[in-house]
């Protein structure tokens, strides 16, 4: 009998919708391997965008997941944190 696979399209599609719009850099850090104060180095430095990367609530910095994945794929050619 041959095993199932564990991630099939369609449970690709349902991570995909259980994946976040934003994270908080203390929770985004870990998730793609980074430690928190890179990507606020990443933030003040510029390399991340105001509204395309990340967005701010007061002053805490949300990070678009899937901009931020987009970006290190650009960055590294390797796509991190779940995919």
């Amino acid at each position: 009998m041959k095993p199932e696979p564990l991630l099939t399209p369609e449970s690709d599609d349902l991570l995909a919708k259980l994946t976040p719009y934003t994270m908080t850099i203390k929770t985004a850090a870990p998730y793609f391997g980074y430690h928190p104060k890179s990507m606020y180095d990443m933030v003040s430095d510029g390399k991340l965008i105001y509204g395309t990367h990340y967005l701010k609530v007061g002053k805490k910095v949300l990070i678009k997941v899937t901009a931020f994945k987009a970006w290190m794929h650009e960055q590294t050619g390797v796509v991190y944190g779940g995919d």
